[in-house]
């Protein structure tokens, strides 16, 4: 079972720091200013961690969409149950989700309860789309897909816009192209969406929120791809699996035996990052991995694990 989630991330590709590592509290204190890449929960984990540190200068995030994550519902919503058309058009689905709640809000009901209801759905609805809208869904939808999905409670948001309100953080709606980084300060090379024009931004810190992904690297699964047990899937977001998790090798055959869990499969069921899913994708690999260690006379699978639970 390869359970690695990100593994262990190098330092950003960007040239800025990455989230996770330690920036000394005296630094934090003495910074006049920080530039976030990415707007997503990252971002907001940043500049909260950096407020509670003692960072109190002017925060610029800088993203493509410029999405904030959305709160939660004010009260706890009952998912609503949405009949998601059988449309292999990521246009048409959005369009679909976007009615539902538009919907919802009008009847008394959350929006919010529609994107829960879709949770389960969300992987069946993703195998189904080819790779070219799958692609497409990862360009242009998945900014706002995330924001509404992975949300923030309701105390937390509002505490994330008074820091725009009175002017300690700024949004710009643009491209990382390059930061480099001069002693112990950084210069930020970017592009406001719409313009041609490369502009510069200079921070005494730089971080990337951006987004995480698999560490395809790490000398395990470079050894698995090497011998062909393993490949990537063709968003390079982590490995290709089967539904249950189990492994696809190089010759587009499951390796019986080998599976994955968890974020090393989102770039082939991409709903598979938080527990509940990941607590499913468990169970069904582990009834699978029994399915095929059990033998004649011993009994079914779920036998067989019942009598290793017991």
């Amino acid at each position: 079972m390869l359970a690695t989630a990100y593994g262990v991330q190098n330092a950003s590709a960007t040239g800025a720091l990455a989230p996770y590592e330690v920036i000394a509290p005296e630094r934090l204190r003495t910074a006049k200013s920080i530039a976030l890449i990415g707007s997503g929960l990252t971002m907001v984990d940043a500049l909260i961690g950096a407020r509670r540190d003692g960072f109190g200068g002017i925060a610029t995030i800088v993203s493509r969409r410029g999405q904030l994550p959305r709160r939660h519902a004010a009260k706890g919503v009952v998912p609503l149950e949405l009949a998601v058309p059988q449309s292999k058009s990521v246009a048409r689905l959005t369009a679909a989700i976007r009615i539902a709640c538009e919907a919802a809000e009008a009847h008394g009901t959350p929006w919010q309860a529609v994107i829960n209801g879709l949770r389960p759905f969300v992987q069946k609805r993703w195998l189904d789309l080819s790779t070219q809208e799958q692609r497409r869904f990862l360009r242009h939808v998945r900014p706002f897909w995330d924001a509404h999905r992975h949300r923030l409670p309701s105390e937390m948001h509002e505490r994330v816009l008074s820091e725009f309100e009175a002017g300690r953080a700024v949004l710009v709606h643009g491209t990382v192209i390059a930061v480099v980084r001069e002693q112990d300060r950084f210069t930020l090379r970017f592009r406001r969406r719409g313009s041609p024009v490369v502009e510069t931004l200079h921070a005494d810190l730089a971080i990337d929120c951006s987004s995480y992904k698999p560490d395809l690297d790490q000398p395990l699964i470079q050894s698995l791809l090497f011998q062909g047990l393993a490949r990537a899937d063709e968003h390079l977001l982590g490995l290709l699996v089967r539904p249950d998790g189990q492994v696809v090798g190089k010759d587009g055959a499951a390796t019986r035996g080998l599976f994955a869990l968890g974020p090393l499969c989102q770039g082939t069921l991409f709903e598979i990052t938080a527990v509940p899913e990941i607590v499913r994708q468990a169970d069904a690999a582990a009834l699978s991995s029994v399915n095929s260690l059990a033998t004649p006379g011993s009994g079914d699978g779920e036998t067989v694990l019942a009598r290793a639970r017991g």
